[in-house]
């Protein structure tokens, strides 16, 4: 019998069984359905379409258990790599980036007798032969592979293009013309009405086996289908959840609306239940077509030795000591590097009034707009916070169906903010001169035929123009992720009556201050106002990004933070709030300025908003800051371009922003920025602290009010800080964004 091959070297400290053989399974109580689709979408990743974004933890099914034991449960179950291969972290030593002291400190944490420390060192320095080898996981080498090694039969691409049609029509927001799913019909009614009723056979499905097994029930479809497609009533479970571990997406968003109905505006009834049913006739469909009524169920093939199963080893592997002790010192030696790095006793200056301040998001990419304009204009101080600046809020643009969440994804908004135009905005009609804006509301059969054999040539030219010419401007790319600077937002509630939905329209002067009171003290901008204030929101510009969504603010639940800023502006500049805030102890001179503005972080340009407001009321040194600013995203353009294989080798800072903007709008180019791909750090403190050092667009900055004592020289277990975070703990870190820090897990703080 063969064996499947796993990653020796890596896993051979061995501390308990990972893996059994078939005749080892445990005896398990009799077949409970709705147990094991508990269990199964407890695997599924949480994240939804994405309407409503938020940095999620995809492995939040083992955030749990501690990381090492986390990421090997994963790397069972998923298939994924844990961890780096050996050699790169043997690279890492000889260039210096790993230090000794970092590899001792690893081996003494890692649980290893005392007398076995050398033994173990020794072997980090070993060659690794098998590493490229993946762990033996329930994904890529479960029981369902058999079909493929025993019976040559790749199930996944036989149903997978049927089942994904399925359910893209049914789960259709508005991009089709028609509507598949009739009001309130839920997936499998849907599916069975198809299939019966349809004058084109809806093949698989139009097999006479599976037209009887559409007329029982998803419970007893799916127990029928398992029985013969598996036979053991042991391992049901296990071919459940390798059938969706297959395409974990589609499966994690039907889990998601069955959960929470409201997640897709066109509501639509689907369970996880019904798509497993759906998906198990599909495939016995095929089965029968391919290996006619009497095929082997999946207990009668013969597996590989080392086949891992579900109810016996699989979710207790054993941690890779060596790769285990080169993480722990590859991040260690990363966090010291920037604690030395700090400057937390820096010299006192004297305290003078800054001609301009900046208020950014957190995010890494504004990491380095930061460092240059402080650098150029070292009189501008910059501050960090959440880029929805602490007012969340409902908003609905003026060309928007529906409000939207301006705020992270765990906070419920209660107020609605509307956007109308401050001036009488252009007749629609006049968009339909030119041939790139054309729409016809009209759809029948005969006329989409006619408008693509025809019209269809036309934007077939325009296409190929803007693959082979991509500095061309496209029409509406800077609409994506940019409100329009003449629009008004209706901040101020006149009414305390809610709406319909129970929102409150706009905010009290109250609220305004209270919001804006919170976010000043956190930051520890309470004082030494300057007489110019920017408010700088980030949003993102491209033409082909299908995660268009991640690429704006996550605060913001993946939309560009523009109306927060306008909002936190118009809100300090108002005499009602300032005299509210000022009984709180927050004064904020007659002579200060709020600006709102919006930072396109793949374009590197930046729109100043509300400049009918600013014609009213002047603001002080926004010239000079314009002027900073602008060279300031030249040069974060060109520091942007090391990492692009395309991007200008010369030291043009102005060839580079061309570049950027190039990128941004090409229609081959997916990735337009790297967005979070070097995040390695979230830094809670004052900006003395990081001020004019270079982190490499690694870091989150969060400007805090409150000075920490650190002591470089101490040991790192003794540092009583809350400061430098691990991009491990990203799931813990989500947390920060909900301002609950003192519960994020400490002991990872101390690495």
């Amino acid at each position: 019998m063969s064996r499947l091959k796993d990653n020796d070297m890596a896993y051979r400290e061995i501390t308990q069984p990972i893996l059994e053989s078939a005749d080892k399974i445990v005896q398990t109580p009799e077949f409970n359905l709705d147990a094991s689709i508990e269990h199964i979408a407890h695997w599924l990743p949480a994240q939804g379409a994405i309407k409503d974004f938020i940095h999620h933890d995809t492995l939040h099914a083992v955030q749990h258990y501690p990381f090492h034991e986390g990421v090997a449960v994963a790397a069972k179950i998923f298939g994924a790599r844990s961890y780096l291969p050996l050699e790169d972290y043997q690279k890492m030593y000889r260039q210096g980036r790993v230090k000794n002291a970092a590899i001792d400190w690893a081996i003494d944490r890692a649980g290893c007798p005392k007398q076995k420390h050398e033994q173990l060192r020794a072997t980090l320095f070993e060659q690794d032969n098998t590493g490229h080898y993946p762990a033996v996981s329930l994904a890529n080498h479960g029981i369902r592979t058999a079909w493929l090694t025993q019976l040559e039969i790749n199930l996944n691409a036989l149903a997978h293009p049927v089942l994904f049609r399925l359910l893209g029509n049914f789960l259709d927001q508005g991009v089709s013309r028609w509507s598949l799913p009739k009001d309130g019909e839920r997936f499998w009614d849907c599916i069975v009405r198809l299939a019966t009723n349809s004058l084109l056979p809806l093949y698989p499905l139009n097999e006479p086996l599976v037209h009887e097994l559409l007329a029982k029930n998803p419970d007893q479809v799916i127990k029928a289908c398992l029985k013969e497609i598996v036979g053991d009533e042991q391992l049901y479970e296990q071919y459940l959840l390798e059938m969706p571990l297959a395409h974990p997406g589609w499966a994690g968003m039907v889990h998601v609306i069955e959960c929470n109905p409201k997640a897709f505006l066109a509501r639509r009834e689907i369970s996880l239940k019904e798509m497993i049913a759906v998906e198990l006739a599909i495939e016995l469909a095929f089965l029968h077509k391919k290996k006619g009524a009497h095929f082997p169920g999946i207990v009668k093939l013969p597996r590989p030795e080392g086949t891992p199963f579900l109810k016996n080893g699989a979710l207790s592997p054993k941690i890779p000591l060596r790769l285990r002790v080169w993480h722990e010192a590859m991040e260690w030696s990363l966090h010291s590097e920037l604690l030395l790095a700090l400057k937390p006793h820096a010299a006192p200056v004297t305290k003078i009034l800054p001609e301009a301040q900046a208020l950014f998001c957190i995010d890494d990419r504004e990491c380095s707009i930061r460092r240059y304009l402080e650098e150029i204009n070292p009189a501008i101080e910059t501050f960090g916070a959440a880029g929805f600046f602490g007012i969340d809020f409902l908003y609905q643009g003026l060309d928007d169906a529906y409000p939207v969440a301006q705020c992270p994804n765990i906070i419920v908004p209660k107020h609605l903010i509307k956007e109308s135009a401050g001036k009488p905005k252009p007749d629609k009609k006049a968009k339909t001169d030119g041939l790139i804006n054309m729409h016809f509301i009209a759809h029948s059969m005969w006329r989409g035929w006619l408008y693509t054999q025809t019209l269809g040539i036309g934007y077939a030219v325009r296409m190929a123009w803007n693959v082979f010419r991509p500095g061309s401007k496209l029409p509406g790319i800077r609409t994506l992720s940019e409100v329009e600077s003449h629009s008004h937002l209706h901040l101020l509630r006149e009414s305390d009556e809610p709406t319909e939905d129970g929102y409150l329209l706009g905010f009290s002067f109250p609220e305004m201050a209270d919001r804006l009171g919170e976010l000043l003290r956190n930051i520890g901008l309470t004082q030494n106002f300057a007489p110019l204030v920017v408010v700088v929101a980030h949003g993102s510009s491209s033409v082909n990004n299908p995660h268009f969504a991640a690429y704006n603010c996550g605060a913001c639940s993946g939309k560009p933070g523009a109306p927060n800023a306008r909002a936190f502006a118009w809100m300090a500049n108002h005499e009602s709030v300032r005299a509210i805030l000022r009984e709180h102890g927050i004064d904020i001179p007659d002579g200060t300025r709020f600006v709102a503005a919006l930072h396109n972080t793949s374009r590197d340009e930046i729109t100043y908003f509300d400049k009918h407001l600013l014609a009213q009321h002047p603001a002080p040194g926004l010239s000079a800051f314009q002027q900073a600013m602008k060279k300031a995203l030249q040069r974060n353009a060109r520091e942007r371009c090391r990492w692009f294989e395309l991007g200008p080798q010369s030291h043009s800072n102005a060839e580079a922003h061309e570049h950027v903007m190039q990128r941004a709008s090409s229609i081959f180019e997916p990735r337009p920025e790297y967005n979070h791909s070097n995040n390695l750090y979230a830094i809670v403190g004052r900006r003395e602290l990081t001020r004019d050092l270079f982190l490499d667009r690694g870091a989150f900055l969060h400007s805090a009010a409150h000075r920490l004592i650190l002591n470089p020289l101490a040991p790192l277990e003794k540092r009583p800080y809350l400061l430098v975070q691990s991009w491990r703990l990203w799931n813990k870190c989500n947390r920060i964004f909900s301002w609950d820090v003192q519960h994020v897990n400490q002991r990872y703080f101390l690495l």
